[in-house]
């Protein structure tokens, strides 16, 4: 007598078999194996399917597409080039290990990275309003604590 249990949610079929000496046995059916991706980030594991991976942005927050970061960036006035789009990477990057990181490993992260073209002076000519606080808005982030000092009227 065959039995078949099935565990979709594992993509695979079991079949327990009952022998006649009173022993079960296990067998897979490879016909009704499914082929299935691995996840390639945390956010894919914690949300399957939420949103598509981008390639080029690994680091990408869940729903964070590059056409949402092109038209925050047009509402800005900025027209998104290469260098925007890697200080885009370097922080999404920045908040791949931890969900805050704070304002100084940002600032760290995007001077190392640009400092053959100038460092931070050349970013700030590029990201007018400050290269952490709108760098993390097209990145799809929250800025963080301490970029926008509404009292002095300064960000980062």
């Amino acid at each position: 007598m065959q039995e078949r249990t099935s565990f979709p949610s594992m993509h695979f079929m079991l079949m327990f078999l009952n022998n006649n000496k009173g022993r079960n046995m296990l067998a897979i059916h490879e016909e009704d194996v499914e082929e299935t991706t691995m996840p390639m980030t945390m956010q894919d594991i914690i949300n399957p399917g939420s949103a598509r991976h981008v390639p080029e942005f690994p680091d990408a927050p869940s729903g964070w597409s590059l056409e949402s970061a092109r038209r925050e960036a047009e509402r800005m006035g900025i027209r998104l080039g290469a260098e925007h789009l890697e200080a885009i990477r370097v922080i999404q990057g920045a908040y791949r290990d931890e969900p805050a990181p704070p304002l100084r490993r940002i600032h760290d992260a995007l001077e190392a990275r640009f400092a053959d073209v100038g460092g931070m002076r050349h970013l700030y000519e590029i990201f007018s309003g400050g290269p952490v606080t709108r760098g993390c808005i097209l990145a799809g982030v929250k800025p963080p604590a301490g970029a926008v000092d509404e009292s002095f009227g300064s960000t980062a």
